[in-house]
């Protein structure tokens, strides 16, 4: 009957049935039992298997020490997870160590929690700050100024100053991220865009009426907001955009016609 068990502890264990397997092996072996315990690759389920082995080892057996041992082999479970199966007349001096070292970890836990924390703290008053100092900053455009891009005078329409000093007209620095954004992107600046055109229209129509306009103000800003995160992201003279277009051909796979025309017949 033995023979027979363990053959169908290991088919069982073929068949990725594994709680099945362990059931069945504490019936006939408790090595076979930790074996097929330690088989699945999901620690959820080996933890649980792990368990059922420490439960047969307690009550079964009341062998305490045994379910120590079973502490060390599993690699997965704690002292907390098989001390409610311990009986009241157990005595402490045999789990007092498992307990101690369970207390340092968690203390060791508690340190590191309690050390991201203030490393947190510190971080989120660095963003403060440095929010503070950009609310601050400033910069001059002169009058005689012209866009980096089309060579007009920047002062004729809306435009973006960078740090870097580089000014662009808005709609010249639109068609020009247009075309390094992903077509989900440019989905999201063509959507953001209308939106802003349609709260615009609806802002003046209640303002026409005499209502509040303040929520559509807020509304427009905060679409803003987003097309800016987009747009105007980074300086397109000086930021990724401008390292990445080194690789990139001057004649584009859609421009071969031109490139024909270039060739000189001998």
């Amino acid at each position: 009957v033995s023979t027979q068990s363990t053959g169908c502890v290991i088919i069982y264990s073929h068949m990725g049935l594994y709680e099945e397997a362990v059931d069945l092996a504490l019936k006939v072996n408790i090595d076979l039992a930790k074996k097929n315990a330690s088989a699945p690759e999901d620690e959820a389920l080996k933890k649980k298997l792990w368990l059922k082995v420490a439960k047969y080892t307690v009550e079964k057996d009341k062998d305490i020490k045994g379910a120590m041992k079973i502490l060390n082999d599993s690699q997965v479970l704690k002292i907390e997870d098989i001390l409610r199966y311990f009986p009241d007349s157990a005595l402490i001096d045999d789990f007092k160590n498992a307990i101690c070292v369970s207390l340092e970890e968690y203390n060791h836990q508690i340190r590191e929690l309690r050390e991201n924390m203030e490393e947190a703290t510190i971080s989120a008053n660095q963003i403060r700050k440095e929010i503070h100092q950009l609310r601050d900053k400033f910069g001059y455009v002169e009058g005689n100024r012209k866009c980096d891009l089309c060579t007009y005078n920047v002062l004729t329409d809306q435009f973006y100053l960078f740090r870097c000093g580089h000014v662009f007209h808005a709609n010249c620095l639109k068609k020009e991220v247009n075309k390094n954004l992903s077509y989900s992107l440019q989905s999201k600046v063509k959507d953001l865009e209308n939106k802003i055109a349609q709260e615009k229209l609806s802002n003046h129509l209640k303002a026409s009426s005499q209502d509040e306009p303040t929520t559509i103000v807020t509304n427009v800003g905060k679409l803003k907001g987003e097309l800016d995160d987009i747009i105007a992201a980074e300086c397109i003279h000086c930021g990724d955009a401008m390292i990445d277009s080194i690789d990139k051909p001057f004649i584009s796979s859609d421009e071969a016609d031109l490139i024909r025309g270039w060739r000189v017949d001998s």
